[in-house]
């Protein structure tokens, strides 16, 4: 399977490449250096999305999801396979990000479903300090039990 993943991730490379060059020849330097990012972007999708299949054809549904494990506010280590049994809503997200504070705002509306069926909310703060979860989190109430976690890109 990944070698008809990597044949046709060399055959995408080959037509992005030929791409920018043919768009490239006789245009402006500004209008050349705009493709070119154009171009790396373009590669770097498709590249992700090659190797996306790979991450889907390992989680299939109904199968364990991989284990992790991360700091709370207060510094204690929690590992996924804590909630093991457990029903648990995963959120990853920031402080900062308008879909991530809608997302939240959504969850809170739906908490008291999600609390009657003993699911855990396990919101995992993506490169955030302590301090900045601690004040977004303050004067929220979530009907559901809680666990926010910091992940610190490592």
């Amino acid at each position: 399977m990944s070698l008809r993943i990597n044949v046709r991730c060399s055959d995408c490379l080959r037509r992005i490449k030929r791409t920018i060059s043919n768009q490239s020849d006789g245009v402006r330097p500004s209008e050349g250096k705009t493709m070119k990012k154009v171009g790396l972007l373009l590669l770097s999708t498709l590249l992700l999305l090659c190797f996306a299949g790979q991450a889907l054809a390992y989680l299939q549904v109904g199968s364990e999801a991989p284990d992790f494990e991360l700091a709370d506010l207060e510094g204690n280590k929690v590992r996924l396979s804590d909630f093991k049994g457990q029903i648990i809503v995963l959120q990853l997200g920031t402080t900062w990000c308008p879909d991530c504070v809608g997302q939240s705002a959504a969850l809170m509306k739906i908490g008291p479903l999600l609390k009657d069926s003993g699911a855990v909310l396990v919101d995992v703060f993506i490169q955030e300090s302590r301090g900045s979860v601690s004040r977004y989190l303050k004067g929220k109430e979530f009907a559901m039990q809680v666990v926010p976690l910091l992940d610190d890109g490592q």
